[in-house]
């Protein structure tokens, strides 16, 4: 009788043994290229819409309040046509700036931005250059001439979040030269990379993106003529 059951006994163990096993292995998840895999639509053109405002609660990156002052103005770029039609600002002037950006079939985007995964890998940077060598179209960087504050305010990790669909953008009253070009450019952050400065425990000012970031969902040089 002792030998029946243990001969029995050992093809049970061993199902048990080989059921444990087998619910104990995990798939590890196939990690996402984010230069590939963006998680969203590249943009194919975009609207710049400024209007002439006032700002108050300004700090730091950001502004709490804008009111509009006057009548709007678009300047738009797209991958079928550039633009190279001078934009005119005014020196000491603030303006509510709101960046729409559009797929192939011209529909707005902006929401595939502003997701929680998305917001916490996207910013947008304002940098002012000069043509340095017309042929080669390299561009030299020059002291900034406007100042920008971010509008959102999602958070990330604890800290209100700059992403720059929407701000407050001010041309500075000894803005020079009369004519420049503003880069923008639209971070995408490849992790292990963060929109946060780890040295500083803060976000990178609006005119200075790091290089070590990411990819550039969209980078573009609009003229500016100031008066």
């Amino acid at each position: 009788m002792k030998k029946l059951l243990c001969t029995t006994f050992a093809p049970a163990l061993f199902v048990l043994l080989f059921s444990l096993g087998s619910c104990g292995k995990i798939t590890p998840e196939k990690p996402i290229n984010q230069a590939k895999e963006r998680g969203h639509e590249v943009p194919y053109s975009t609207d710049f819409v400024f209007t002439p405002c006032e700002v108050s609660d300004t700090t730091g990156l950001f502004v709490d309040k804008i009111t509009n002052k006057g009548a709007s103005f678009t300047w738009s770029f797209s991958n079928e046509k550039a633009n190279h039609t001078p934009l005119a600002l005014k020196r000491g002037q603030w303006y509510h700036l709101e960046i729409v950006l559009r797929n192939a079939s011209g529909s707005d985007i902006n929401a595939q931005y502003i997701t929680p995964e998305q917001a916490a890998l996207h910013q947008f940077f304002f940098i002012s250059r000069e043509l340095k060598d017309e042929a080669k179209k390299t561009y030299n960087t020059i002291p900034s001439t406007i100042t920008y504050k971010y509008a959102e305010t999602l958070q990330l990790e604890g800290k209100r979040n700059p992403i720059g669909l929407e701000g407050a953008f001010y041309v500075h009253p000894d803005a020079s030269p009369d004519h420049f070009f503003l880069n923008v450019v639209l971070v995408h952050v490849l992790p292990p990379s963060t929109k946060i400065n780890r040295t500083t425990n803060s976000f990178y000012p609006f005119d200075q993106p790091a290089r070590t970031m990411g990819t550039r969902d969209l980078e573009l040089y609009i003229p500016i003529d100031l008066q």
